[in-house]
């Protein structure tokens, strides 16, 4: 009985495991920023297809596969920040035309938050990004 159990108890903790994984993600960002990441998901995923395609189709060992991994998504996350982020941080009025809600940061601490009509009254917005 034992031996027909045991990989089946394998596959629970490795599944259990990645469900922590993600859970904990979740909740150190929701912790830090207050802000439910959705796309925490999609990186996690893209993670997940990554090491797959180097263990499946490249033939890389396991172990290998998920080193390069780790440093493809982080290379995939400084990417999303550097590009993402800034562009948004850089081009406010077009980032004002697309998006729902917005959160000024000042020193790490929330210092705006609302919907986007607020943002585009609110004085200090128009003098930091608008010029006004």
């Amino acid at each position: 009985m034992i031996p027909e159990i045991a990989p089946h108890l394998v596959n629970v903790l490795m599944l259990s495991s990645i469900y922590v994984l993600a859970a904990l993600g979740f909740a150190l960002v929701f912790s830090v920023m207050r802000i439910m990441n959705f796309a925490h998901g999609a990186i996690y995923m893209a993670g997940g297809y990554i090491c797959y395609y180097f263990w499946v189709v490249f033939g890389f060992n396991p172990w290998v596969s998920m080193a390069l991994t780790m440093l493809v998504t982080a290379l995939f996350g400084l990417l999303i920040e550097r590009f993402g982020v800034l562009l948004v941080e850089q081009n406010v009025p077009s980032a004002l035309q697309v998006a729902d809600r917005g959160y000024a940061l000042h020193v790490g601490r929330i210092a705006l938050e609302g919907d986007i009509d607020k943002f585009r009254a609110s004085e200090i917005v128009k003098r930091a990004y608008f010029g006004e």
